[in-house]
């Protein structure tokens, strides 16, 4: 067992190290690169199940929906045109079309279909991290990506509470509690604009200029866990709950630049990287 937990250790650190410079010999992003690596050495049997391997990549897929969620502009979604709308919901319909035809013939689980889109947000964060987030396609490519992402979630809760329970006062009750907290969080987020308008100042306190504490990236974490809790709570999709994280760090910290900096430092470095070798 020992042995076992030290080869999946060094398995690891080896992987996360290497993957960058076979990205940049395969001339490929990352994320792929990570994923393909995690499966050649599963199937050596370096990497396999492992309780704490699990939990961490669990940590790193919320927090890749965080660093996702921090990648939106709800300025630049709300006034998209809307032909772009449009096409974005022609995309994910046709993108759907293509989860289910594949799921069938190749008879994959029903959570798979349905987290197809899910999974696309937190590869755009990374090919943002790659390309530079002010790309035009990877501006375009988020627009689809959220809407994507918010449909995707509505049906994972209303399949997992179906599934669980069966059709039900319980999945009405949870479908209440998603459309619910989606509506709380709209109402806070108009609250906070207009508080921050009136009181400028207030952002500065929440995140002074010299910063001696680290104090940003508590507030950052402490929303994200905060979140995450609610989401516990609420019996809701954690993803959710970080994505929305980290839009609010978006929306009213973005001109902290240095703070999206920290945060998607130990994300990109250590977190995520788990994650996708672990998928």
């Amino acid at each position: 067992m020992i042995h076992t937990d030290i080869t999946l250790i060094l398995s690891l650190s080896l992987l996360i190290w290497g993957s960058p410079f076979v990205s940049k010999l395969l001339r490929m992003p990352t994320p792929p690169v990570e994923i393909i690596l995690g499966s050649i050495t599963a199937y050596l049997g370096l990497i396999g199940h492992n309780q704490y391997f699990d939990i961490i990549a669990e940590v790193g897929f919320l927090y890749l929906m965080f660093l996702a969620g921090m990648e939106v502009d709800l300025k630049q979604i709300t006034q998209s045109p809307k032909a772009i709308i449009r096409r974005s919901m022609l995309f994910l319909g046709l993108m759907a079309l293509f989860s289910v035809t594949s799921g069938i013939m190749f008879h994959l689980n029903t959570i798979t279909i349905i987290s197809m889109p899910l999974i696309s947000i937190g590869i755009l964060a990374s090919l943002a991290k790659t390309y530079g987030k002010e790309q035009p396609w990877i501006k375009l490519a988020f627009i689809a990506g959220i809407l994507g992402e918010i449909i995707s979630i509505a049906i994972l809760t209303i399949f997992d509470a179906a599934s669980t329970t069966g059709v039900n006062m319980t999945l009405v009750m949870k479908v209440s509690y998603l459309t619910a907290f989606i509506a709380a969080v709209y109402l806070l987020y108009k609250i906070l604009r207009l508080l921050f308008w009136w009181l400028p100042e207030l952002k500065k306190t929440l995140i002074p200029r010299l910063d001696t504490a680290d104090q940003d990236i508590r507030l950052s974490m402490a929303l994200f866990f905060i979140l995450i809790a609610i989401m516990l709570y609420l019996k809701l999709e954690l993803a959710l709950g970080a994505f929305i994280a980290g839009v609010a760090i978006s929306a009213f910290f973005h001109h902290e630049k240095q703070l999206e900096a920290k945060i998607s430092s130990l994300g990109f470095g250590f977190l995520v990287p788990l994650f996708f070798i672990h998928v």
